[in-house]
């Protein structure tokens, strides 16, 4: 028998959907803990978390978002078992039964109990599966043996060839966490490598970023969600247009320049006329789900390699929100924070290289702005918002 742990500090964060924070994400200090044995010939690997009560975190764990990734061939192990009484197996992915920690039974992750917990988001090799509950075949039934038997639905062959699972959720009241708990239970062929990107919360206390935890002898190389270069980018799509700014003759300021009804995951654009290059750019990015916003702007600040040039992503400031030139329109903000080191160049972006993927979201729109210190130049026209900058 085989058994490693390894362990981290780590400040748990906020939740990285809409819909966790919507149901009171908690926030807390946690030690997390990985635990792998051989079991009838498959790795074990279990998650756990201690709530270490550091920064008046309380004592419970309350809530978590787990990605689950096989970067080896093979898959993961998944319990196929009727779930809701409809005759049918489904794919037991929230342990119902409940399975056990620590065996081979199969891939699952819930807190407390797989009936009392809250599911928020679900993400099987990049499927968005949320809404139709595609792991199970009555999804409108209930989650027990009594269920009229008539699936709803077919399980999809992903759930057969699992090599990327999202699991986000909470336990409403929480458990006790001050030694460890287990919340997640990946089953995987003997020395499968890959790597866990995960967040948990308790009741009360700071938030931090997700964390990334590696099995195996798995090297996760983060490619860049976000770019500035002088150069035409790579990895990041096709040409999506030209963000021209527009200088006005003799005051020294801008007109913004706009992007509109692109569909695409991945995309660059030109962009030209800073003059001088060395004054600062700004972008905004319009997605096609706002539930995944939280998440890629801490992405974008923490993962090493995401996000090269430097940009201080944020949710859209507030000075744009008051001005009405972003409120309701806009996701996210990026902020040059070297200016001069691309200059005029191309501004790429890439959501396929999030961390654990954003389920389908697309970029829709994409503005080139004032720097935010300029911003109380924005005036609206009669034919629209006009947004002006002094150049340094």
């Amino acid at each position: 028998m085989r058994n490693t742990s390894k362990k981290l500090a780590l400040p748990a964060l906020a939740a990285a959907t809409a819909a966790l924070s919507a149901a009171g994400m908690a926030k807390a200090d946690f030690v997390l803990g990985q635990v792998t044995t051989v079991k009838s010939g498959l790795d074990v690997i279990q998650l756990q978390a201690t709530n270490n009560g550091a920064n008046g975190t309380g004592t419970q764990l309350e809530s978590m978002d787990v990605t689950m990734v096989l970067t080896s061939s093979g898959a993961m192990t998944v319990n196929m078992t009727d779930i809701d009484g409809d005759g049918v197996v489904d794919a037991n992915i929230l342990g119902y039964g409940p399975l056990l920690f620590n065996k081979p039974t199969g891939t699952f992750a819930y807190i407390g109990s797989p009936t009392s917990f809250s599911i928020a988001s679900v993400v099987a090799n990049g499927s968005n599966d949320t809404s139709s509950k595609a792991w199970q075949t009555d999804p409108t039934g209930a989650k027990n043996p009594g269920g009229t038997p008539t699936p709803t639905q077919t399980v999809p062959a992903r759930y057969s060839a699992l090599t990327s699972l999202e699991i986000a959720g909470f336990y409403s009241g929480g458990i006790a966490d001050t030694s460890a708990q287990s919340f997640a239970n990946l089953v995987v062929p003997v020395g499968a490598t890959g790597y866990f990107r995960v967040g948990v919360a308790g009741a009360t206390g700071n938030s931090s970023p997700f964390v990334t935890i590696t099995f195996g002898s798995v090297v996760v190389t983060q490619s860049p969600i976000v770019s500035l270069t002088a150069t035409t980018p790579t990895g990041m799509g096709t040409s999506v247009g030209d963000l021209e700014v527009i200088p006005e003759p003799g005051n020294g300021h801008y007109q913004p320049v706009f992007i509109h009804g692109l569909s695409t995951p991945s995309g660059y654009a030109t962009v030209s006329n800073f003059n001088p290059s060395t004054d600062t750019e700004v972008f905004l990015l319009k997605l096609s789900s706002s539930a995944d916003d939280a998440a890629i702007i801490n992405d974008i600040n923490t993962v090493a390699g995401a996000n090269p040039q430097g940009f201080l992503a944020e949710a859209p400031a507030a000075d744009l929100l008051t001005m009405g030139l972003a409120s309701g329109q806009w996701d996210i903000e990026l902020i040059d924070t070297s200016p001069g080191a691309a200059g005029n160049g191309f501004f790429g972006f890439n959501l396929a290289n999030v961390p654990g993927g954003v389920g389908g979201i697309v970029v829709t729109d994409v503005m080139a702005i004032p720097e935010p210190t300029s911003l109380s130049l924005i005036v609206l026209s009669g034919i629209g918002l006009l947004a002006r900058r002094r150049r340094k």
